[in-house]
């Protein structure tokens, strides 16, 4: 297998703004050229810190905006963090740059991800990478979830959720219409 190359940090960093309805700075950082694609990070990431390990595969081919959302990496903070508002900043992110994008969201990021592609015209293609499926959880797994997993904060006053023990959800029926599928 050949060896990869990170991306050259000495170029001067490249960043793209977007602002969400609410006023709220979204940031991105960019590496690579050609069509963009966007990367929204897991839940406790944020762009960089997720994505950056791609880039060696990603940035000879794409433009890739490691967005950060709202709290996260370089983009601004507000008290609205609802999913339907994190939604609403990949939706502005991704409308910002003018042209038809990729998408890709991992893990929890991949909700705002696949809400942003089926609100926006400008995702042309989306990509969900290892999504958390809530929709399967029953009503004792998310009891169960919610339990074992606790709020802390860390030395910049960013909440931070820590899950204590992980127990696979029941996944043998769904609790919405839609089609199931069993993880691997």
């Amino acid at each position: 297998m050949g060896e990869t190359t990170p991306p050259d940090t000495t170029e001067e960093l490249e960043l793209h703004r977007a602002v969400s309805d609410d006023g709220t700075q979204i940031v991105g950082h960019v590496y690579g050229h050609g069509p963009p694609l966007v990367l929204v990070h897991a839940g406790l990431g944020d762009g960089v810190l997720d994505w950056d390990a791609a880039m060696p595969f990603l940035s000879d081919r794409f433009a890739c905006y490691l967005m950060s959302t709202r709290g996260r990496g370089s983009s601004g903070n507000h008290p609205n963090q609802s999913p339907e508002q994190y939604v609403e900043d990949v939706v502005a992110f991704v409308e910002s740059l003018g042209e038809p994008v990729g998408l890709a969201g991992a893990s929890g990021g991949t909700m705002f991800a696949l809400g942003a592609a089926a609100q926006s015209k400008a995702v042309a293609a989306v990509a969900a990478c290892d999504p958390l499926a809530f929709e399967l959880l029953t009503e004792e797994d998310e009891a169960r979830l919610h339990d074992r997993t606790h709020a802390i904060r860390n030395d910049d006053d960013t909440d931070i959720a820590v899950v204590r023990e992980r127990k696979s959800p029941d996944v043998s029926r769904c609790r919405n219409s839609g089609p199931c599928s069993t993880p691997r």
